[in-house]
């Protein structure tokens, strides 16, 4: 009986530790996309803003409220790809290895090692089946173009307030989507 008692709980420990690796990895994920973090749409006519200046005018909005500017596009359920003003996302990646990409350059990060000779650099993130990279912000018009869902490094509503007036008056129509704010509670509990 003692036996039985003692393999139950290894087998409830072990389950639990599984549990455990698999809430902290998402919780990592959630924490680096979207933890104090704003989302506002960007509906941009491509016909009448060439490419030049729309990422201009990203990149200064970005530079005159120092926070950055991101769009997150999810490939499928294991890749990520994060194009942004900013490829260190304000300080929350470190590099283990290389260097972060150039400003306008096709060269990207990655949370795993491939050999590619675009990929610049690799950082450490938590998950093991997910692949995150990297790419500055001039890498969009690759994907299909620049409208859509952005988000920013602040949840300042008067920095937000600014970054969607800029952007309503220099590119298109621009609106606050959604502040997010979560802590592993809510996250957990999908509140």
């Amino acid at each position: 009986m003692k036996k039985i008692l003692n393999l139950l709980m290894l087998v409830l420990s072990i389950l639990f530790v599984f549990i455990i690796t698999e809430f902290a990895e998402l919780h990592y994920i959630n924490k680096l996309m979207y933890g104090n973090k704003s989302a506002f749409t960007l509906l941009c006519d491509q016909s009448v803003y060439s490419e030049e200046e729309i990422l201009c005018h990203l990149n200064r909005i970005s530079e005159e409220e120092n926070t950055y500017l991101a769009k997150y596009i999810i490939v499928n359920s294991n890749d990520i790809f994060i194009y942004s003003t900013d490829t260190t996302l304000d300080g929350k990646i470190n590099l283990t290895s290389g260097n972060f990409p150039e400003n306008n350059s096709e060269t990207y990060i990655c949370d795993k090692y491939y050999d590619n000779p675009r990929q610049m650099g690799v950082f450490k993130a938590f998950s093991k089946k997910d692949t995150i990279k990297i790419y500055p912000i001039n890498n969009l018009s690759k994907i299909g173009g620049y409208g859509g869902l952005y988000y920013t490094g602040t949840t300042d509503p008067e920095v937000l307030n600014r970054i969607v007036e800029y952007l309503n008056n220099n590119l298109g129509k621009t609106e606050i989507f959604e502040v997010y704010n979560p802590n592993l509670l809510e996250y957990f509990l999908d509140i």
